[in-house]
């Protein structure tokens, strides 16, 4: 990337971005800059856009310039070594109204995940960023332009090990964060990692580090029962006890119906 326009993009300076554009000494590359889809694709060293850069900085003004000029296709440029996006590089440094901006027009961009299989939900609650956390939930839930169905597959997607963001959020101790998922009304509270554990199973098995420490566990400990959620090895006994036979479904002539336990689908 030219170093002006990377210095530009790194302090959020529109108008040295500007007299770039007009007053640089670079002939036709020059004009390009902010004109031209090749501004949004040139890349600093470690391999990031302007968008990027304007995204992690919370540099809004240059967000709005970028998707102005440059529609949505801005918000899928994947950058570094992990794919991150422009919303990935918000979510890690809690920059919420970029985050805002980036969704409103993007909402697709949602379902974006680096090569580890992280969301922009995964990385805020890694990193403990509450209220990216409580944004990303409020714009994904009261979204009328995302289906019922689409906001419970972004708030419920794995990584590559199978953690959710609730499970991360939890091995990383962020109860805050927890909560705000849980009260989210869509998170799947029973889904399991790839070693078969829920979020019940993990909470449970938080070292006990202190006193207070151990006291914040209990309290989402609670709020997780409170919403229906089991541990990995009563799963299959609940599915079994309200499973019939298929004997039994032909003799009742009943139509299959879907109720829940706590947030556990049950056929019966």
């Amino acid at each position: 990337m030219d170093q002006t326009l990377y210095e530009a993009s790194h302090a959020g300076n529109m108008l040295l971005l500007s007299r770039r554009n007009t007053n640089g000494g670079g002939g036709q590359r020059d004009v390009c800059f902010l004109s031209q889809t090749c501004f949004a694709e040139l890349r600093n060293q470690g391999g990031f856009t302007p968008m990027h850069i304007a995204s992690a900085n919370g540099y809004l003004d240059i967000v709005k310039e970028n998707l102005c000029r440059f529609g949505a296709t801005v918000c899928h440029l994947r950058g570094g070594k992990r794919d991150l996006t422009p919303l990935h590089c918000a979510a890690i440094c809690g920059r919420v109204e970029i985050l805002k901006e980036i969704i409103s027009a993007c909402p697709e961009s949602l379902e974006d995940v680096t090569l580890s299989g992280e969301t922009a939900f995964h990385l805020a609650a890694k990193n403990n960023r509450v209220e990216a956390i409580h944004v990303l939930v409020d714009l994904t839930v009261n979204s009328p332009m995302i289906t019922v169905d689409m906001k419970r597959k972004i708030l419920n997607m794995k990584n590559v090990t199978g953690n959710s963001a609730l499970h991360v959020a939890i091995t990383e101790r962020w109860h805050e964060v927890v909560r705000c998922l849980v009260r989210s009304g869509v998170t799947e509270l029973n889904d399991v990692n790839e070693s078969g554990l829920t979020a019940l199973d993990l909470v449970l098995r938080l070292p006990k580090i202190s006193k207070s420490s151990y006291a914040e566990d209990k309290k989402t400990e609670g709020v997780l029962r409170s919403g229906g959620a089991l541990r990995g090895r009563d799963l299959a006994a609940v599915n079994w006890l309200y499973m019939p036979s298929k004997a039994e479904a032909r003799r009742s002539g009943l139509r299959k119906r879907v109720t829940r336990l706590g947030q556990l689908s049950i056929v019966y």
